[in-house]
């Protein structure tokens, strides 16, 4: 990150800025490698993204009516992705100031060109850093983005201080009464160990990852992937593979939290190797709080 770039520096007042001015240089923004820019570097790799983030914008919307105040307030959708959450979020408060914030200037793009409101605004920033001024946005919220924060960290890559700090950021930005709405995955802390049953059957135990069975994709997972607390390599001989029960079916014993992060991504094949570079799980609902 150049420190010194006098756009990432400046402060911005959510109720008044021009976003057209707004718009970081590729230069200034994070040169660390996320699968923004990599699996979904293709129109279409855009376009099944979008189609996904979309469908499930209404859910993402509904979240925030128990909590979002009807007018006069500054929302920050943080790491919209499509643009359509905060658009919808733009309908549906229509007194309320809306700001999407994503660090992808693809989504920048595909935002303003498909989604405008007279109370809505897109700029790219990276959201890990200060954007507005303090005591300036009543809600900042996250539908799906703050997990990725320590994802892509430059230094000390996973570890969840990274979504603490994230939060001390927001909260210096927030008003007296603001409030930080995270929509995310949580970690089952329930039990240590799970059972995984996969089929062997539904497809080969060779060849790309989209024809792999799900049982042969997990083998894969367990070789490459890595999170925090679990360095590359070392996943591996923790994965126990059970006696097959009956013809078509096998199962796997491991860590709780590893066979739950093969289960949030195992339909994304066609970026795989990607979605190995992302860990999905950092805390249960009671560490957020």
């Amino acid at each position: 990150m150049n420190t010194h770039d006098p756009e990432q520096s400046r402060l911005l007042n959510p109720a008044s800025f021009d976003d057209g001015d707004t718009s970081l240089s590729q230069s200034s923004l994070p040169t660390t490698k996320h699968s923004l820019s990599t699996g979904r570097s293709n129109a279409s790799g855009y376009d099944s993204y979008y189609t996904k983030m979309d469908a499930v914008s209404a859910m993402k919307v509904a979240i925030t009516t128990a909590y979002i105040p009807t007018r006069d307030a500054v929302i920050v959708d943080l790491g919209f992705g499509t643009g359509k959450t905060s658009f919808d979020l733009a309908n549906l408060y229509p007194e309320n100031t809306i700001v999407g914030v994503d660090i992808d200037p693809h989504a920048i793009e595909n935002a303003r060109e498909h989604y405008d409101a007279n109370n809505l605004r897109f700029i790219q920033r990276d959201f890990s850093k200060e954007i507005f001024t303090p005591n300036s946005v009543d809600v900042f919220f996250l539908s799906s983005a703050v997990h990725e924060v320590p994802s892509y960290a430059g230094e000390n890559r996973f570890h969840p201080g990274h979504i603490q700090e994230l939060i001390s950021v927001l909260s210096s930005q927030l008003k007296p009464g603001g409030l930080i709405i995270v929509g995310d995955f949580l970690k089952d802390t329930r039990t240590e160990e799970k059972i995984l049953y996969m089929r062997t059957d539904d497809g080969n135990e060779t060849g790309s990852f989209s024809e792999l069975s799900s049982a042969a994709l997990f083998r894969d997972f367990a070789k490459r992937f890595q999170c925090y607390g679990y360095a590359p390599g070392s996943i591996e001989p923790l994965i126990q593979e059970l006696p097959q029960l009956r013809p078509g079916w096998t199962a796997f014993r491991g860590p709780s939290a590893i066979l739950d992060e093969f289960q949030h991504r195992r339909t994304y094949t066609s970026r795989w190797l990607d979605e190995l570079e992302e860990q999905y799980l950092h805390f249960d609902a009671a560490g957020y709080q």
